[in-house]
């Protein structure tokens, strides 16, 4: 596939999506309709001990990272603060998505962040970026998980991916199934560096897994939370990062 085929396919599924993601939220969590890979998210009203601890990913997951020529990389920065007569404002600070052909060495990386400055969206402020520029990570002699994992550190999401904790509140009110680093992860406390704040009412990070075409159960995004109090206000953090597994040839060939 040429550099050319890849913008031209990206190009409007991209911006597309920058619109749904942006716009689209869940009890103030960050959700995303990027996904190219067709994925199962199950919605149980019941939950068993077993289902719980299939978060932790699996050896066939992370293959299936590692085999993928096509993938998108995806990574929202935000912060939003609530007053308390109700009212809230939210601030993007980073809006980047990045269409890579790891075997040839090729990207198409867009960034969006301008473009979600002040009131709605401003399409003549979105900007193209190399992979480097925008994600401060070079990808070649990087497979899809190898990939992944380069992201998760460089974001400071390096906690052990193996310990985990079933987020039981979340899915009682969401039906969602994440799944908590129980290692304090450097993030937070970047995230946390510099901010006035009388209490912190919470931090962590999560991940969220999904089952792909194949069956498989493959981590889906991760993201970083922080949530403090200062006087009347509460902020709200978020980091959310996610690679999914693209199938160009196969989308071209249909």
């Amino acid at each position: 596939m040429t550099r050319n085929n890849i913008v031209m396919i990206t190009i409007p599924i991209v911006i597309a999506t920058a619109i749904i993601v942006v716009w689209k939220f869940n009890n103030g969590e960050l959700t995303t309709c990027s996904r190219r890979e067709k994925v199962k998210q199950t919605v149980d009203t019941d939950i068993s001990k077993d289902e719980m601890l299939i978060g932790v990913i699996s050896e066939e997951g992370k293959v299936a990272f590692e085999n993928a020529e096509y993938v998108t990389v995806e990574k929202v920065v935000r912060t939003t603060v609530e007053e308390s007569d109700g009212k809230s404002n939210t601030n993007y600070d980073t809006y980047v998505v990045a269409d890579l052909d790891i075997g040839n060495g090729q990207d198409v990386t867009v960034d969006y962040s301008n473009a979600l400055l002040g009131k709605g969206f401003q399409d003549e402020k979105i900007e193209s970026r190399t992979f480097e520029e925008a994600f401060d990570l070079a990808y070649t002699n990087k497979n899809g998980w190898e990939l992944y994992e380069a992201l998760l550190l460089k974001n400071g999401i390096d906690g052990s991916l193996d310990d985990v904790s079933f987020d039981t509140n979340t899915y009682e009110m969401t039906k969602q199934k994440l799944y908590v680093l129980n290692e304090r992860c450097s993030v937070l406390n970047n995230m946390l560096d510099g901010v006035d704040y009388d209490n912190v009412l919470e931090a962590k990070v999560y991940y969220q897994i999904a089952e792909n075409e194949e069956g498989v159960m493959i981590p889906d995004s991760f993201t970083a939370i922080t949530k403090y109090k200062k006087g009347d206000q509460t902020a709200t953090q978020s980091i959310f990062l996610q690679v999914a597994i693209n199938h160009w040839e196969s989308r071209e060939e249909g």
